[in-house]
């Protein structure tokens, strides 16, 4: 890295859609010092990420690469593995790692971030193929469905192909800890936009649609509708309360974004 008068960043994406890893990758992009890096975003496809980049001046690359298939299977209400998927993700993450790579060392990177959970695994190799160093920014607690089994999957593969390993939360870091060494395992939590939370804002329009008066206790969740980030626990919690405080409200922010159902 010594070589290059500002060291270039690639933040290597797996997802072009604007969900919470999406997000801190456009605000890390925007608030990396550009006195000491140079950085650009990699996606496998134009999107709401790629062009939320070009908005802000950020240099993108788009490397298109096949796709990883999901590794559990719908039944009802309950999601079984597929061992299956989990063979045919290690060769696509392997063939992709190979596109990534020659895109990587054509660019000539000198360090790799990897955001979201496949690009982990195929930015990882594909940085370690081009003999550059790679730094894991891990966002998702992995199903522990099966008991230990896709940690271990994760922190192995970390282990291996990660000099560091960014956790933006407690309960991540000691889901890897078991596997990585603690001196390559750090928590740093995601940054908030005091300018835009504030108690300074004016959130009275805002209350207002929602059908919340002054005197109403608003509870807010934003977040992905997906039943792993748990809202119905939410739900049921709040109807269990509801009746103890009449003036309070609970409000539901979110979309499927990745998920079809």
């Amino acid at each position: 890295m010594a070589s290059r008068k500002t060291p270039l960043v690639a933040l290597v994406d797996s997802a072009s859609k604007m969900g919470g890893v999406e997000f801190s990758t456009l605000y890390l992009a925007q608030r990396l010092d550009k006195t000491r890096f140079g950085c650009l975003v990699i996606c496998r496809e134009e999107g709401d990420l790629p062009g939320r980049c070009r908005e802000n001046a950020i240099p993108v690359v788009i490397v298109p690469l096949p796709r990883s298939r999901s590794t559990g299977v719908q039944i009802g209400r309950r999601r079984l593995p597929n061992p299956f998927a989990l063979i045919l993700n290690a060769l696509i993450f392997f063939f992709a790692a190979r596109i990534l790579a020659r895109e990587l060392r054509k660019l000539k990177v000198d360090l790799v971030c990897t955001k979201g959970l496949p690009a982990h695994f195929y930015g990882g190799l594909a940085a370690r193929l081009s003999g550059i160093p790679c730094v894991w920014h891990v966002q998702d607690l992995v199903s522990e469905r099966l008991g230990s089994l896709y940690p271990m999957i994760l922190g192995r593969a970390g282990k291996v192909l990660a000099r560091r390993v960014i956790a933006d939360g407690s309960t991540i870091r000691d889901q890897l800890a078991p596997f990585i060494p603690a001196e390559r395992l750090i928590v740093i939590h995601n940054g908030v936009d005091i300018d835009v939370f504030a108690p300074s804002v004016d959130g009275e329009a805002t209350r207002a649609g929602w059908g919340a008066s002054d005197s109403d206790v608003l509870i807010g969740n934003i977040a992905r509708l997906t039943p792993w980030k748990g809202q119905d626990y939410l739900i049921r919690a709040f109807a269990r309360v509801a009746p103890d405080f009449p003036a309070s409200k609970l409000v539901l922010v979110g979309s499927p974004v990745f998920d079809k159902d």
